[in-house]
């Protein structure tokens, strides 16, 4: 990577396209789904299949995806040929709050508590994911490609900014990537 006048790196070429799971039974109901392996609803598979027209517009080097089976079975639906189960892309560890409503975290609380701010009960599991603090999300293809990733974790963050779509192709998505992976790792 070259530097300008400016002592700015040179843009890399490429995209990143993130598609988020298809909706499973927590999901749907606002619990907190982390670490849990809850299948997709019929109408998470019907989303992710409804994407399928729009991926095959794109030509994929590169496909990685979570571990998790709603992950897996919407890149399948969707028509993505995965290459690469990384558990580095497993969602947010939410411990004690697994499966519960922020809702009812809060009322348990007693004041507007989120995981961003206030964490959460850390549990003992018996398989722990990667402890890799860091991934560059645009490291793992060539220049000038085009790259998906079926992501469950990073969607929480993406799709505050791109809610319009399932997905998301976004210049930002690289920095909604840092800014969720550093708070993730504190």
């Amino acid at each position: 990577m070259s530097i300008d006048g400016y002592g700015h790196p040179d843009i890399p070429s490429g995209r990143l396209v993130l598609v988020r799971h298809g909706e499973t039974e927590w999901s749907k109901s606002g619990q907190h789904t982390g670490l849990t392996d809850l299948p997709l609803l019929p109408e998470g598979e019907k989303a992710a299949s409804s994407v399928r027209p729009v991926l095959a517009e794109f030509n994929f080097v590169h496909v990685r995806c979570s571990p998790l089976q709603r992950a897996r079975a919407t890149a399948g639906l969707a028509g993505l040929e995965v290459d690469t189960i990384d558990p580095d892309l497993l969602e947010w560890d939410y411990g004690g709050y697994e499966g519960i409503t922020t809702a009812d975290i809060r009322k348990e609380k007693g004041y507007p508590w989120n995981v961003f701010e206030h964490g959460i009960i850390r549990v003992k599991r018996r398989a722990k994911p990667s402890k890799k603090s860091r991934r560059e999300p645009h490291a793992c293809c060539p220049p000038s490609t085009q790259c998906c990733m079926t992501v469950t974790s990073l969607w929480s963050v993406t799709a505050t900014h791109c809610a319009s779509s399932p997905v998301s192709t976004c210049a930002e998505t690289r920095d909604l990537a840092d800014t969720w992976t550093s708070r993730q790792v504190r």
